[in-house]
């Protein structure tokens, strides 16, 4: 299982696979926003609070996957990731800011 947990800032790396609920980060409800490169050449996935909403994730380029709006004082956020199918373990670099 690939996760990862930063409360308000932070980088890293996570080793994901195709299974998308193995595969989270969670960011603390003061962080702002969380930035992540998908290094392959093949688009994943990503979804945001669960892990049946997928949404396309593209390849090799730095994406904001989420932003706290101002009012959203809701406690932490999980976002799920998934490399492309049939592409096996990838690695997903992400960015945590406030």
């Amino acid at each position: 299982m690939a996760t990862a947990t930063v409360d308000l800032e932070g980088t890293g790396t996570l080793s994901t696979t195709e299974t998308m609920s193995a595969n989270s980060i969670t960011i603390g409800d003061r962080a702002q926003a969380l930035n992540v490169y998908l290094s392959d050449n093949t688009d994943g996935t990503f979804s945001i609070g669960n892990n049946t909403d997928a949404v396309t994730l593209p390849n090799s380029v730095w994406v904001e996957v989420y932003r706290r709006e101002s009012t959203d004082n809701t406690g932490d956020k999980v976002v799920y990731f998934a490399t492309g199918s049939g592409r096996g373990t990838q690695n997903i670099f992400y960015r945590v800011t406030a």
